[in-house]
């Protein structure tokens, strides 16, 4: 990360003097011709270093995303009081809340597909038939119910001083790219190309929420 951020930095420095260049190039050709003096060679000079300034624009601008791709890679620093594993095997409880309300099934209670079904609110078969395994549609009183408990989640959460928020579903390029490692999810994600900047289409709320925060 050092290497690649020296390296941007020693670019960006470049571009700075090429600039400086060429605006004090620029004032001698315009002195030039108030005198009604010859500025060509001036002229040609100016150009030479514009063409410089362009390329070494590229060049930060490749050098910067080259720095911004390992800085994703590296992760957030835990607490030291987290354990270190490869799986969950070590993770501790730090703290409880309510107690366990589960209710061991004794035959006497339907699952939550049962009821469903009772009530004509779902249909498995074209569910799977179109999406595979576990695909359903929803019809009737399951779309309800379903809305239902939707709006009983929003207006529970919004009682406790929740801020109800609905995101866009489609976010900038380079906004998404500080939310996912893009060079590794580029192919995963869908986007949207065309005239102006592409779109991608989010994976999951996270995404946009996070560059809500972002300012």
């Amino acid at each position: 990360v050092v290497a690649l951020d020296n390296e941007w930095r020693k670019l960006t420095f470049a571009l700075d003097n090429f600039n400086k260049e060429y605006n004090a190039v620029q004032k001698q050709v315009a002195e030039k011709k108030k005198a009604k003096e010859n500025a060509d060679a001036l002229v040609a000079q100016a150009k030479g270093i514009a063409a410089n300034i362009e390329k070494t624009k590229t060049d930060v601008a490749e050098a910067k995303v080259k720095v911004d791709r390992v800085l994703n890679r590296i992760g957030n620093l835990v607490h030291e009081s987290v354990p270190y594993s490869k799986d969950e095997a070590l993770n501790g409880i730090v703290r409880e809340h309510g107690t366990d309300q589960r209710r061991v099934n004794d035959g006497k209670f339907y699952h939550h597909h049962e009821l469903l079904a009772m009530i004509d609110a779902f249909d498995t078969n074209r569910g799977s038939n179109v999406a595979g395994h576990r695909g359903y549609y929803l019809k009737g009183y399951g779309v309800l119910l379903n809305q239902a408990l939707i709006n009983y989640g929003l207006q529970f959460l919004i009682e406790r001083g929740y801020t109800a928020l609905h995101t866009p579903f489609f976010m900038k390029k380079e906004i998404m790219a500080e939310t996912a490692q893009l060079e590794e999810f580029d192919e995963a994600l869908y986007k949207v190309s065309g005239d102006g900047e592409d779109k991608y289409l989010i994976a999951t709320s996270e995404q946009p929420i996070s560059a809500y925060h972002r300012g």
